[in-house]
C-alpha cells in the first residue's frame, strides 16, 4: 500500500455524515479480513499521518508488516526500537534481481516461469518509475 496516496481518513476511521456513524477505514478493514495470515506491504508515508501509522503498527495484534522507507529519521523513538529493521543498498539488491534470482533457474514449469518473470519485472518497472509528484 503506497500511503502517500491515501488520506488519513481513507487509512484510519472517516465520519460518514449521511449516516452519523464512523467508518473503519482500509487498514484495519485489511487486518480484520485478514486475521489468519496477514502479510502489509507499506511504501513510505505521509508526514501527517506519521503517528497515526506508528500506532496502527506498534499495536496490530497479528500479521506481519514490511514498512519501506528512504530513511528513518521521523521515526519515534518507541518505533525505532520495537521494530526489526534491514537495510538493503539498492547498488546490492534490486526487486529485480530477486526475482531473476528466483525465477530464472527454476527448470520445472519453464514457461510458467518465464511469464511470470515477465509480468513481475513490468510491475517493479512501473512501480520503480512512479513519481508521486505527478499525480
Amino acid at each position: 500500500i503506497m500511503l502517500q496516496l491515501w488520506s488519513s481518513e481513507d487509512l484510519f476511521i472517516k465520519y460518514d455524515h449521511d449516516k452519523n456513524i464512523f467508518q473503519q477505514g482500509l487498514l484495519y478493514n485489511i487486518t480484520e479480513l485478514n486475521k489468519d495470515h496477514l502479510y502489509l506491504h507499506l511504501d513510505g508515508f505521509n508526514q501527517n499521518d506519521l503517528s497515526s501509522i506508528e500506532h496502527f503498527i506498534l499495536y496490530l495484534n497479528h500479521g506481519h508488516i514490511f514498512w519501506e522507507l528512504e530513511n528513518l529519521n521521523e521515526l519515534s523513538p518507541l518505533m525505532l526500537s520495537s521494530c526489526v529493521m534491514l537495510y538493503i543498498d539498492e547498488q546490492i539488491w534490486t526487486w529485480k534481481d530477486l526475482i531473476l534470482s528466483n525465477f530464472s533457474n527454476q527448470l520445472n514449469n519453464y514457461d510458467i516461469n518465464q511469464e511470470l518473470q515477465e509480468i513481475l519485472i513490468e510491475y517493479i518497472s512501473k512501480i520503480e518509475s512512479y513519481d508521486i509528484k505527478d499525480k
